[in-house]
C-alpha cells in the first residue's frame, strides 16, 4: 500500500460549510512535494465521496501555502481525468 501523504503529516482541523470540506493540515504535509498533487487529489476525491460535501478546501497549518500553483490550494472538485 502506498500513500501520497508525507508521513507525519496530522489533521490539525476539518469542518464541513455549504457542502465544503475544510481541512488544516500541518507543515509535514508539504515535506513531499513530487507526492503533493497526487495527495492533494486522492483526499479530494475521498472526501467528495461522502454525503453532503462538494468540494474540498485545504490549508496548511491554518494557511494557503505560497510558492505552489493556484490550482492546487483553495476550492478543489474531483475530475474525472485525476486517476487516468
Amino acid at each position: 500500500i502506498h500513500t501520497s501523504i508525507s508521513p507525519g503529516t496530522r489533521l490539525r482541523s476539518i469542518r464541513v460549510e455549504k457542502q465544503i470540506c475544510r481541512l488544516d493540515l500541518s507543515a509535514e504535509f508539504l515535506e513531499n512535494p513530487e507526492e503533493l498533487t497526487w495527495a492533494l487529489r486522492v483526499i479530494t476525491a475521498s472526501l467528495c465521496t461522502l454525503e453532503g460535501i462538494s468540494a474540498v478546501y485545504i490549508t496548511v497549518e491554518g494557511t494557503v501555502p505560497e510558492g505552489y500553483p493556484a490550482s492546487w490550494f483553495g476550492v478543489l472538485t474531483p475530475k474525472s481525468d485525476w486517476f487516468l
